[in-house]
């Protein structure tokens, strides 16, 4: 059952008796009848007047960014011909995407988790993320994504961490990378692999070398915006 929705369940066919349920904010709600249902909102909740429930304002919308922000980093990383698919929400066990990142003489799997907030991410996130990245094999690379960086011990655990893995920044504004950082892990297994910088557009933009081959570093839709 997905959140907010009502569900009709049959409890007896000789009575036509039915309860429904309804997962909202976490919380099962039973009732004997829809009226039932719609009257017993919980805190922050409004009825739409259709049999659906609204939860507060704010985790909605937060939802909705988190949501364009993995997209949004989806569309930079297939311009670096690195292929993402977004994961089963109840299976993800805290990754966002999995896919392929196509280089030059190297194919290795990746996997993903986005973050996008006001405040920097936290060690705890990272933590997480690394011991997810344990039922992977040695060989997969794990992508953190932010739209507002990272604490400094956040920082500090990543480049301790005993998996490969990449911790990125992205303005969500223009779409492109402003931090890239590989882990020792990472070095090793994507050993010409190095991130400089070029001036674009009066600003400073970073910039993915392959060996003797740069990597597109903008999203597509400024190449269209461009041309």
């Amino acid at each position: 059952m997905s959140s907010n929705e009502i569900l009709q369940v049959e409890v007896d066919q000789h009575s036509d008796t039915s309860l429904f349920l309804s997962l909202r904010r976490g919380l099962l709600v039973i009732a004997d009848d829809h009226a039932s249902m719609a009257a017993m909102l919980l805190p922050g909740e409004r009825s739409t007047g259709t049999g659906v429930f609204d939860a507060s304002p704010a985790s909605s919308t937060s939802r909705e960014k988190g949501l364009a922000f993995e997209e949004q980093v989806v569309t930079l990383m297939q311009s670096l011909n690195c292929e993402l698919r977004a994961t089963q929400q109840s299976r993800d066990g805290g990754i966002d995407h999995q896919g392929s990142w196509t280089l030059p003489d190297l194919e290795v799997e990746v996997v993903t988790q986005c973050k996008n907030e006001r405040k920097p991410v936290g060690v705890h996130y990272v933590r997480e993320f690394h011991g997810v990245l344990n039922f992977f094999p040695p060989t997969t690379v794990g992508l953190f994504a932010s739209a507002s960086g990272y604490s400094i011990y956040a920082q500090r655990f990543f480049l301790r961490m005993t998996h490969p893995a990449i911790l990125c920044t992205v303005d969500t504004d223009s779409g492109r990378l402003t931090s890239f950082l590989l882990n020792d892990r990472a070095q090793t297994l994507l050993h010409k692999l190095t991130v400089g910088s070029l001036f674009v557009d009066q600003e400073h933009a970073l910039v993915l070398t392959y060996g003797d081959r740069s990597i597109q570093v903008d999203p597509p839709a400024s190449e269209s915006s461009s041309a």
